[in-house]
């Protein structure tokens, strides 16, 4: 479908994609944009992408599509961007990777070409950034949320989708807002969570100089993605900061709620029921 591929930024995101392609063997020429070009020949080397280049020579003639797999923030400009080169053709599409979608699709909407830009979110990734960790099979059974806008074809909408699909992703379809305010609360919350109880770790309350021995699964599963990248993740909590303090209200209000439990009289049998209504729940969620 999209023979001709442009890819800015080729960390575990963009190299996943690349990746993919290969796995299917679809005959895709795949030209890579980065910031340190001379740090990934070997994508070229191993027969990722047919080309890397440096960021500030992006040249979109003549590409199908173009993927931009930048940090949130950046990657608004790099839209912009795109949009007004003369170079940007009728037919070419330009898609993100990026967890707050409001920031890109605004720009997108009130660009004249902005019909070309279609938001994604792939909900997937990992705490482990680059090249090295990107793998063919990232996308495959992950969910990869469109949020086009009133400007957008919908046979363009539908090509995506079938990108997308084509990677082994399942596509759903929503607006750019109701995206983020969800996933303040699914994706940019728990991260948050996971960091702060890293900072609760460090024992000196306590006097204890090595907290690792007091330390099991059940915490090393909530922290693992507390070592994501504090570049993406400064950009994503910024960028949809309105989501978050809502989302953060949501939570002091559990919290709240909960500490009253604890406090009352009845407070073991009003903390079981509560934590059996949490299990039932749990099953929806996956």
């Amino acid at each position: 479908m999209f023979q001709k591929i442009s890819i800015i930024g080729l960390g575990l995101l963009g190299g996943s994609i690349c990746r993919a392609l290969r796995r299917r063997e679809s005959g895709a020429d795949i030209t890579v944009y980065a910031r340190s070009p001379e740090k990934l020949e070997k994508a070229v080397w191993d027969g990722t992408a047919d080309r890397v280049l440096p960021v500030d020579e992006i040249a979109p003639a003549g590409a199908d599509l173009v993927i931009i797999c930048a940090p949130v923030i950046p990657s608004v400009d790099i839209v912009v961007s795109l949009l007004s080169m003369s170079a940007l053709e009728s037919q070419t599409l330009i898609i993100d990777v990026g967890s707050v979608k409001r920031p890109v699709v605004d720009v997108a909407r009130d660009h004249e070409r902005g019909g070309r830009f279609i938001g994604c979110h792939p909900m997937t990734g990992s705490e482990k950034t680059g090249y090295e960790y990107s793998s063919e099979d990232l996308y495959r059974g992950a969910s990869v949320i469109i949020t086009p806008h009133e400007h957008n074809d919908p046979e363009d909408i539908e090509k995506v989708e079938r990108f997308w699909r084509d990677l082994g992703a399942k596509t759903v379809i929503t607006t750019a807002e109701k995206h983020d305010s969800f996933v303040a609360r699914t994706s940019h919350l728990p991260h948050l969570l996971a960091c702060l109880l890293v900072g609760l770790a460090d024992g000196a309350e306590e006097g204890i100089e090595d907290p690792r021995p007091f330390i099991g699964n059940g915490f090393r599963d909530m922290t693992r993605i507390a070592g994501g990248s504090p570049e993406m993740w400064a950009d994503i909590f910024t960028a949809n900061g309105d989501n978050m303090e809502k989302a953060l209200a949501l939570l002091g209000s559990g919290i709240a709620k909960f500490t009253g439990k604890l406090k009352s009289e009845s407070g073991h049998g009003q903390v079981k029921t509560w934590l059996q209504e949490i299990r039932a729940e749990k099953g929806k969620t996956g």
